[in-house]
């Protein structure tokens, strides 16, 4: 049996779970990003000005605009999403090993040296795949997490930043308690 097909039958038994796994997460990273790209939309840039010598926290007007509930819900989706596409990341090896260990142990070793190495090699697809996969998306989470972990920042400081603009508005004159950094 050759190298393909030997692919081409473990694709139809234990390593279509992997490419399963594989689908499932490529939809969870693209709806992560999503959800990221969500949040940046209302949370918007940080925008500090200079007044004299203090510096003022200035809400956008889609942070303005947005409840307090719906930019919680809307990160939530966020952090649940990207929650669960770095599980079932770290999930992909772990599948890898259990298709192998599955294969060998149906290894008929009282057979044909060239059955043997032929059914050992397609024993190891599915770590093969699990690697692969593993590899792959821990590299796209190298450029999602930092979006993630600063999308959380910027809500952190966008709540503070509606505090304060609540807190003026409801006094009527500007929160003069920012620190003097001159």
């Amino acid at each position: 049996m050759n190298f393909w097909e030997i692919i081409g039958r473990n694709l139809l038994g234990y390593d279509i779970i992997i490419f399963i796994a594989m689908a499932i997460t490529v939809v969870l990273l693209a709806e992560a990003k999503k959800a990221n790209d969500n949040l940046y939309s209302v949370l918007g840039e940080p925008c500090v000005r200079r007044k004299e010598n203090n510096l003022e926290l200035e809400s956008t007007k889609k942070l303005k605009e947005a409840s307090e509930a719906e930019i919680m819900e809307i990160r939530l989706k966020q952090d649940k999403l990207y929650g669960a596409f770095v599980t079932l990341v770290s999930v992909f090896p772990l599948l890898g090993m259990i298709g192998t260990v599955i294969a060998l142990l149906k290894l008929d070793l009282s057979g044909s040296d060239a059955s043997i190495t032929n059914n050992f090699f397609g024993a190891l697809t599915s770590t093969f795949w699990g690697a692969v996969f593993g590899v792959g998306f821990k590299i796209a989470d190298c450029f999602l997490a930092p979006l993630v972990e600063d999308a959380n920042e910027r809500y952190r400081i966008g709540i503070e930043r509606r505090n304060l603009d609540f807190n003026s508005d409801e006094k009527g004159e500007k929160n003069e308690a920012e620190p003097d950094i001159s």
